[in-house]
């Protein structure tokens, strides 16, 4: 038998535990102890016991995975053994410490303390969720809104042709997903912060090699942190600005040969700023840095023709559309390894909460996939028949056949930016319209 079939039994053992199978899970983890004796199996075999109100077995099961984590050096998951088997003690009216040393000090060690620091200091503990801060359940001004303002003014520049100009913005004091979390037992003073290097890559702006800063770190390991989390707007926590501007040009002309002709472009771009709120709540963004973006200016033009042929009462359209391409994002995860090595961050230790990260090197919005263009046309034949009007239609969409990107992989490595998905290719379509 092989470590392979021990692992698979000890899966089997786990999933029957979670959907309550006592008998089964027992049986699957005596099957694993007896391909490989592991702490693992013990431990599962513990639990499965304690449901089955096995007590020997729990007490037998609980040492033992006690001394194999023991064994194996793994004194944090050998310091929750044995508070774990002090907790089944309780259960069963046995004695409470019956491990060498005292479980019940979860944060010492000493001469008359030898099981180690527990592996989660938060065991036994209450858990809180997230709560609501009262700030933002009550009062004025607690709900999130915003306000929008907008200018425009048109004028005749031919016959049958006009212009419209327009400018818009849009700001929102209170954002609805701007909110943040806090966890009121630490301050920023508990977390590093540090840098990252992205890698020296021709695709990465610049070549790459640059340094990402305003990554953060818990200093102490997670489980030795109680959370108390609670929600509050982000200006709770210092000056938080979002804002939308864009200007808008449109022109319009009916010719007398019966030529419809429209089109315009739109330009606009967001900015936003919550560097204060992250400084002084780093667990809300901790690998996001980019708390300022300025979108660049990006504009998108739009066309709309039609033409009905006089006699034949052929109707014959077509819309165009340029939109910016997608933004992209370059993921790269760093190790353990790499928060070593100076030359990959400066955090200089490894990571506490997590054996990688994983943090975007580009700036968002500052590399766009290509442009996205679409070309649509519409052929129609009209019918009449006494009060009756019947449309026949014959729909080309995308007409060229565009295969531009809508949509980029975010990780990145040797095929970045690989495309995830593309403009539908060309359709054609019929439909039929009757009007009475």
């Amino acid at each position: 038998m092989t470590h392979s079939e021990s692992l698979e039994a000890l899966t089997a053992g786990r999933a029957a535990l979670d959907a309550g199978a006592w008998p089964q899970a027992r049986d699957a983890f005596e099957r694993a102890l007896v391909i490989e004796d592991t702490p693992e199996a013990h431990e599962g075999l513990g639990l499965a016991a304690w449901w089955l109100d096995l007590a020997d077995v729990v007490f037998d099961s609980r040492e033992r995975a006690y001394r194999a984590y023991r064994s194996r050096g793994d004194q944090p998951d050998a310091a929750t053994a044995g508070v774990i088997a002090s907790w089944a003690g309780i259960d069963f009216d046995a004695a409470l410490a019956w491990a060498e040393g005292q479980p019940q000090s979860p944060a010492t060690t000493g001469s008359i303390d030898t099981c180690g620091v527990f592996g989660d200091l938060n065991f036994g503990r209450e858990r809180p969720g997230t709560r609501l801060d009262d700030s933002i359940l009550s009062g004025w001004g607690a709900r999130p809104y915003d306000w929008q303002f907008g200018v425009s003014v048109q004028q005749q520049i031919l016959p049958r042709v006009s212009v419209e100009a327009g400018y818009y913005r849009r700001w929102w004091p209170i954002f609805t997903t701007a909110d943040i979390t806090d966890n009121i037992n630490t301050t920023a003073a508990d977390y590093a912060r540090f840098s990252v290097y992205a890698p020296s890559d021709p695709r990465l702006p610049n070549g790459g090699g640059y340094a990402v800063p305003g990554i953060y770190n818990i200093n102490a390991a997670p489980s030795l942190v109680v959370p108390n989390n609670v929600q509050k707007a982000a200006n709770s926590f210092g000056s938080y600005t979002r804002y939308w501007d864009g200007f808008d040009v449109t022109a319009q002309a009916r010719l007398r040969n019966g030529v419809n002709l429209q089109g315009g472009t739109s330009t606009g771009r967001l900015f936003f700023d919550q560097c204060e709120p992250r400084d002084t709540v780093p667990e809300s963004a901790l690998l996001n840095p980019y708390c300022r973006q300025v979108e660049p200016w990006l504009t998108t033009f739009k066309g709309v023709a039609s033409y009905i042929i006089p006699r034949v009462d052929v109707n014959v359209a077509g819309t165009f559309s340029s939109r910016p391409g997608v933004a992209l994002s370059a993921n790269v995860t760093y190790t353990n390894a790499d928060m070593l090595n100076p030359a990959r961050s400066t955090l200089g230790r490894s990571l506490n909460a997590a054996s990688t990260i994983t943090v975007s090197v580009i700036e968002p919005n500052s590399m766009l996939g290509d442009r996205i263009d679409q070309l649509d046309i519409r052929v129609g034949k009209i019918l009449r028949w006494g009060k009756t009007r019947t449309n026949l239609n014959l729909d080309i969409v995308n007409a060229l056949n565009s295969n531009d990107n809508l949509g980029y992989s975010g990780t990145f490595g040797a095929t970045w930016p690989a495309p995830t998905s593309v403009l539908t290719a060309r359709l054609f379509r019929l439909s039929a319209q009757l009007d009475f």
